[in-house]
């Protein structure tokens, strides 16, 4: 049995192709924010806290804990009803681990918002660690 050898172009191509398996940065991040709108759609407070980092500080909510309280406050209150999330304008800008998405627009019958979030990516998982909220 005669064996052929690979040729290399094919060889690096594999091996390019192993390297890209996990996406790109930006393909992660948007990822990221698209699992936080869906959640959040799905009035699922628990999926959309897992979109953030335990390590989460923001300007308007101090901390994780903090987010989760108010998103359950507005879910029994029921303004998370009939909202609509708008991801058409969000740019994605990545530095290494830490990166930022935004606008991001956000409304309901009671509220109009628009929300820009800083992430990092954490262990290969990118988390939401800041955000800015406009129009409160």
């Amino acid at each position: 049995m005669k064996h052929t050898p690979i040729p290399l172009f094919l060889l690096a191509l594999a091996l390019a192709g192993c390297a890209t398996l996990g996406g790109s940065p930006e393909a992660g991040v948007s990822d990221t924010i698209d699992d936080w709108a869906e959640a959040l759609l799905a009035k699922d407070i628990d999926a959309v806290m897992e979109t953030y980092s335990e390590d989460f500080r923001g300007y308007d909510y101090s901390d994780k804990a903090t987010v989760a309280g108010y998103l359950d406050e507005r879910k029994y209150m029921g303004d998370l009803d009939g909202m609509d999330i708008d991801l058409s304008a969000v740019e994605i800008t990545v530095d290494g681990d830490t990166a930022k998405a935004g606008p991001i627009g956000v409304s309901g019958y009671s509220f109009d918002i628009t929300i820009h979030f800083d992430l990092a990516n954490e262990d290969g998982e990118w988390r939401l660690v800041g955000q800015e909220i406009f129009g409160m």
